[in-house]
């Protein structure tokens, strides 16, 4: 049976849903979805494949999807370069140096 398990990564005030899939100890994908769409629409199957196939899978909602935090953007505006970021944190969150990334859209 695969390994899989949700993480919340802190990022500043934010939380971050994670979710990951596979041996931790391989090397890490990184799923980073579009704009405003959540980390699991990345499919379960796409994600158990690579994991099967010898890697640790890594999804996850940016901030104001799915299960991660709301953020009122009038009061509290975020650019490109936040989400970038938060890909970082997330990597930090696992205690990864790097992963291969693998984006949908803007992701």
């Amino acid at each position: 049976m695969l390994d899989t398990s949700e993480t919340t990564v802190r990022s500043g005030g934010l939380e971050l849903w994670t979710e990951s899939f596979g041996d931790a100890n391989r090397p890490a994908v990184l799923l980073i979805m579009g704009a405003m769409n959540p980390g699991i629409l990345w499919p379960d199957e796409f994600c158990t494949e690579i994991a099967e196939d010898g890697y640790h899978v890594i999804r996850y909602d940016h901030r104001d999807t799915g299960q991660s935090s709301s953020v009122d953007f009038k009061k509290h505006p975020y650019s490109l370069d936040d989400l970038a970021r938060d890909a970082l944190i997330v990597l930090d969150g696992y205690g990864l140096p790097k992963a291969h990334v693998v984006g949908l859209s803007m992701g």
